[in-house]
Formats: structure tokens, sequence, C-alpha cells
């Protein structure tokens, strides 16, 4: 507990841990649970790969990658950051590190019917 706990004011130093150390992943694991209501949820137990995994994955698996993205964002021994280093990791290496060809799901690739491109084109 920081000194300025229960004063009149806390000081910006305690008040950004709070936020941004203690309760942003928190947060944010709590928003990932209530936006993902329909996404299942990922149980890991002896699981060689998880859906989205690099190589395993269609690039074009839009629901695997939010399977992916749910259990990423919501599960708490999961960074925060998994949610997209799971699949662009493999990318980048597979493309020898050229940022202008890899495809990322969901914003290069995987659109809907009738969508090419994001933005789509009003």
């Amino acid at each position: 507990i920081k000194e300025s706990v229960g004063k009149d004011e806390m000081t910006t130093d305690d008040f950004n841990y709070y936020v941004n150390v203690l309760w942003g992943s928190a947060k944010q694991r709590n928003v990932a649970n209530k936006v993902f209501t329909s996404i299942p949820n990922i149980y890991v137990s002896d699981r060689v790969s998880l859906p989205g995994d690099y190589g395993i994955t269609s690039k074009d698996d839009i629901e695997a990658f939010n399977i992916r993205l749910k259990y990423s964002l919501a599960t708490p021994t999961q960074m925060l950051s998994n949610s997209t280093a799971f699949w662009m990791a493999g990318e980048l290496a597979n493309k020898d590190w050229d940022y202008k060809k890899i495809d990322i799901p969901g914003l290069t690739t995987g659109f809907p019917t009738g969508i090419k491109e994001y933005p789509a084109p009003k």
C-alpha cells in the first residue's frame, strides 16, 4: 500500500502506480471477458498448440484468432502482448523480417465476404 493511500490527495506517482501497474491489467482482463462473451474459452492442459498459433492456424481463420485474443487478454497467466505476439513472431520470421510482406489476420487478411481491405471503403 502506497503512503498516500487514505490521505486527502494521492501523490501522482502513487496514483500512476495503481492505475497503470496494479489496476490496468485487471481492468483489461475484465473488459476482455465482457467483450468476448460469445468466444469460447481455451483450457490449456497437455495441448501442443492453441488456436491462432502460427503454422497451425490459417491466416484467414478469424474465429481462431478471436479465441486466442480472448485467452491472451483474459487469462492472468498470459502476458497481454501475447494477444499479437503468438502470430507476429512466426510471420515476421517467415517473411525474412520484411514488415511490408506480412499478413496480419483481421487487418490485412481474413476479411468477411465482400470486404477486401481495412478500413472498408464507404
